[in-house]
C-alpha cells in the first residue's frame, strides 16, 4: 500500500492521526521511503507533526491554518506520550459558556512542566500540576471523539490556582462570575478536596464578590472544619495595611474588581 492510500484509508475512517511507527509498519516501506513520502505530503501541507513521531492529516478547509483544531488531536497526542492531562482554565471554562476571555491556545493541564506545542496557527500550552487524577474531569465529545476536561468547579479552582499565569485574580474572577452560572454546591465541596486551601480560600472571597451565596456558604462551612490558616488574598502584594476576612482567613491585601 502506498502511503498517500494509507493515509487517505485512516481519513475515510475519520482518523485523522497516525504514528511514524504505525506508518512503517502497516505500509511495509522503507524508512527512506517513509521520510520522502512525509517531507513531500508536509510540504504540500497535507500533514502536519505537532510532535515527534506524531503526525495529524490536515484536511483542505484547515490548510491556511497550517495544523488541525488542537481538540481534534490532543487526547491522542497525549496518549501516544503516555501521559495523563485534561482540558482546563480558560479552554474548558469556554467549553462550559464562559467565553469571556477567549483563550488563542488549548490550555491543557498535565502531570509535568512540558515546553508549547506550535502546529501552524495551533498552539498547545501546557501547565503543570502533581497528582491531576484526583481532579475531577468529565469526558467531551469532539470531532475525533473525546477529550478529558475539568468540571465547572474543577476549571474556576483552576483559575484561582494559576490566576498569576493568566493575568491576576481580577481576570480570572470575570470568567468565574460566567462560570458559576453552570456550577453546583455538592461538585464544588467534591472538587475542593482535591485542591490546597489557600486556593479554595481564595474562590471563596470571589464567589462573595459576585454574590453566589449559594456556592459559597456550604464551601466556607467545608473550609472552617479544616481549620484553614491565615493566608493572603493576593501573594504578589505586600501584607501591609491588609484586613482580615474571617470567613475566608484571608488577609484581603487588595481588593478585586470584576469587570462588567
Amino acid at each position: 500500500m502506498s502511503i498517500s492510500k494509507y493515509i487517505d484509508g485512516l481519513q475515510a475512517r475519520g482518523q485523522y492521526w497516525f504514528s511514524y511507527q504505525m506508518l512503517e509498519a502497516e505500509t511495509e516501506k522503507t524508512a527512506k521511503a517513509v521520510e520522502r513520502s512525509l517531507s513531500r505530503l508536509r510540504e504540500h501541507g497535507t500533514i502536519a507533526s505537532p510532535r515527534k513521531g506524531f503526525y495529524v492529516i490536515v484536511p483542505p478547509e484547515y490548510r491556511a491554518a497550517g495544523c488541525l483544531p488542537a481538540n481534534w488531536f490532543i487526547d491522542h497526542l497525549m496518549k501516544f506520550i503516555n501521559e495523563p492531562y485534561y482540558i482546563g482554565l480558560l479552554s474548558a471554562a469556554e467549553l462550559f459558556g464562559a467565553a469571556h476571555h477567549r483563550p488563542q491556545e488549548l490550555q491543557v493541564i498535565s502531570n509535568r512542566a512540558r515546553r508549547p506545542v506550535e502546529c501552524g496557527r495551533v498552539r498547545i500550552r501546557f501547565f503543570a500540576k502533581r497528582y491531576i487524577e484526583r481532579t475531577p474531569t468529565t469526558s467531551h465529545k469532539v470531532r475525533t471523539g473525546y477529550m478529558r476536561i475539568s468540571t465547572p468547579e474543577a476549571t474556576a479552582l483552576d483559575l484561582v490556582r494559576y490566576s498569576f499565569e493568566l493575568g491576576g485574580l481580577d481576570s480570572v474572577a470575570v470568567v468565574i462570575a460566567e462560570l458559576s452560572e453552570t456550577m453546583k454546591p455538592r461538585e464544588l465541596l467534591k472538587a475542593a478536596e482535591s485542591f490546597e486551601l489557600s486556593v479554595v480560600q481564595r474562590l471563596g472571597y470571589i464567589l462573595d464578590k459576585i454574590e453566589r451565596g449559594a456556592l459559597s456558604d456550604p464551601l466556607s462551612k467545608w473550609l472552617m472544619q479544616q481549620r484553614p490558616r491565615l493566608v493572603l488574598l493576593r501573594t504578589e502584594r505586600s501584607s501591609e495595611q491588609s484586613q482580615i476576612n474571617e470567613r475566608w482567613r484571608l488577609k484581603v491585601n487588595d481588593d478585586i474588581e470584576v469587570e462588567a
